[in-house]
């Protein structure tokens, strides 16, 4: 099986980035040696008006149906890989010239699409319990097992959430509108060590909806997270600006700063285990790594989080020479224990309101009975 080809579509909260910075913030794991490799070897940057360009010259039912995808989103969602066989006519066109590579300085802007081909490295295939939670013509939502990554990266190209849905066939609805030469869209995306619900959409169309809805604010999303301690109010909010640490080298590093991007989470205790806590939380904003970075800020890190609240070393090493028993001791689980509990939303062909919920999974229940005896 080839690997797929990914696109990034830039919304109006990425207009004006480098090229470079843009790939990087939309692929944390890659280096900064890493993505000036891949813009040389692998990268087109299509503008706006060549997309629809493309798009209005292509021909046949399969290109139409992704035409309405190529409407930019204002979040820059949603984020679209294509197996080779399954490539639509504006992108098989868009093929890597070493000779004429873009610019890393280049400034992407609303509306472009960021294209990166694949490397072919060996990869073998996994296997994972992906149960599905709700299914139907539009959309599919799934449970996401911690440690699967939700689309492909430069090391996963096989073992990702979208690939493992569509060889198992998830991607063909049971309606006129399954999209199913399209394959499946992220409506939005969770972290690797994070489990939980994951929606998806099967066409364009639902992909465009739910990308509006996730943008507007229209999404309730339920998290439930162990952390470190018990917070002294059982129930409560964290009202708190996010923004870059400036102060880390890590990239990808986020923390509450003055004059960030405003951040609200509310909570609750649902139980305690020892010196350990189980929270249900509910983010009002989306930040990246919110939960994480509000948890840390008020003294209760979740538990086995690597990047905030213990020694932020551990996440490079770990992306570098993976995990060491000596990390998982220090952090007391192998993965940050945060879960995606549940998701409400508007069906976005029906409007009828739609709740997925995924089960406390394994390893955080038996963290709990462990502590509580």
């Amino acid at each position: 099986m080839e690997p797929p080809v990914t696109v990034f579509c830039v919304g109006n909260m990425q207009d004006g980035l480098r090229l470079d910075h843009f790939l990087k913030d939309r692929i944390p794991a890659l280096s900064r040696r890493r993505v000036q490799q891949a813009i040389v070897r692998r990268v087109v940057l299509l503008r706006a008006a060549e997309v629809a360009g493309r798009a209005a010259e292509s021909a046949g039912p399969r290109v139409g149906s992704h035409q309405s995808a190529l409407v930019a989103a204002s979040t820059g969602l949603p984020t679209c890989t294509f197996p080779p066989d399954q490539l639509p006519g504006w992108l098989r066109e868009a093929r890597p010239d070493p000779r004429r590579p873009p610019r890393p300085a280049t400034a992407v802007r609303t509306g472009d699409r960021v294209v990166i081909w694949p490397e072919h490295p060996i990869e073998p295939e996994e296997s994972w319990d992906v149960p599905v939670l709700h299914s139907d013509a539009h959309v599919v939502a799934v449970d996401k097992p911690a440690g699967l990554v939700v689309h492909s990266t430069r090391r996963r190209l096989r073992n990702t959430l979208v690939a493992i849905l569509r060889r198992r066939g998830e991607g063909t609805g049971d309606g006129e509108r399954s999209g199913a030469e399209d394959g499946l869209v992220l409506a939005h995306r969770i972290d690797r060590e994070t489990s939980g619900v994951v929606l998806l959409a099967r066409d364009p169309l639902t992909a465009r909806r739910l990308s509006d809805a996730f943008a507007a604010g229209e999404v309730r999303k339920t998290y439930r997270a162990i952390v470190r301690g018990v917070p002294h109010s059982s129930r409560g909010a964290i009202d708190r600006p996010i923004g870059r640490d400036l102060a880390s080298g890590i990239f990808v590093k986020r923390a509450v700063v003055e004059g960030g991007a405003p951040a609200l989470t509310e909570y609750e205790v649902e139980r305690t285990a020892g010196g350990f806590a189980l929270l249900r939380l509910r983010p009002r904003t989306g930040r990246r790594h919110q939960i994480r970075v509000h948890l840390e800020a008020i003294g209760h890190p979740i538990v086995g989080d690597k990047l905030y609240g213990g020694d932020p070393r551990w996440y490079v090493r770990a992306l570098e020479r993976g995990e060491s028993e000596a990390m998982r001791r220090a952090l007391l689980a192998s993965r940050q224990f945060l879960h995606a509990a549940a998701l409400d939303v508007a069906h976005p062909a029906t409007g009828a309101p739609l709740r997925v919920e995924a089960p406390l999974p394994a390893d955080m229940a038996a963290f709990l009975r462990e502590h509580t005896r």
